[in-house]
């Protein structure tokens, strides 16, 4: 756990299945929440819905979860990890200089992008993310750990700025690439592709710049 943060005072899931029996209840509560969240949003969401949902009961439901709030942390925190997964993914190996760094740059945050286009679950998850403070907060903390782990991989390859410098500038074209996929979102599906394009030199421009 992050500290020092706003996940310090979030409410922590009561228990973890070990058996598989568990575990099938665990995910079926997990998937059902997923599922209304992308339908209507987390904001109105209730446990008796959920449950209804997942075909859990009310008491079971609350075996692993001591609130609605700790179920769409864990969604919130598994869509963090996902997105983790997807950039170190293409980071197994290192680029030899900055014009490389920087092609694969754009290649992680294109994939980024049309990840979150092409998937309706984790456009959805990631609007919800948007539109709710704490798991906001939650996920710009992950952003930051995300980009710390990029600096300490790739750093060197950018001497002319500091190790928080670097760091700085991969946690704010995170942040950008957020608002590049609701841009796109919010753009008819053909304009899509030019406009992250677009979108994606200007990051790009903006990540050279020095101070």
């Amino acid at each position: 756990m992050r500290s020092g943060s706003v996940t310090d005072t979030v409410q922590q899931i009561t228990r973890r299945p070990q058996q598989k029996r568990g575990k099938a209840k665990f995910e079926a509560i997990l998937d059902a929440t997923k599922s209304m969240m992308v339908e209507s949003g987390s904001v109105g969401l209730r446990i008796q819905d959920i449950s209804a949902r997942s075909g859990v009961s009310v008491g079971g439901i609350y075996q692993y979860f001591p609130s609605k709030e700790a179920i769409v942390q864990e969604i919130a925190d598994r869509y963090n990890d996902w997105v983790g997964a997807l950039i170190f993914a293409d980071l197994t190996e290192v680029p030899e200089d900055a014009a490389g760094f920087e092609a694969l740059f754009r290649e992680i945050f294109e994939g980024y992008a049309k990840a979150h286009l092409s998937d309706e679950h984790s456009l959805g998850i990631f609007l919800c993310i948007s539109s709710e403070q704490t798991l906001m907060q939650r996920s710009m903390e992950a952003s930051m750990d995300h980009a710390q782990k990029i600096t300490e991989i790739t750093g060197h390859l950018f001497p002319q700025w500091s190790e928080a410098q670097f760091t700085q500038r991969i946690y704010l074209a995170m942040v950008m690439s957020r608002t590049l996929v609701e841009a796109a979102l919010a753009a008819p599906e053909a304009d899509r592709a030019a406009l992250l394009d677009t979108g994606f030199d200007i990051l790009i421009t903006s990540f050279r710049r020095a101070e």
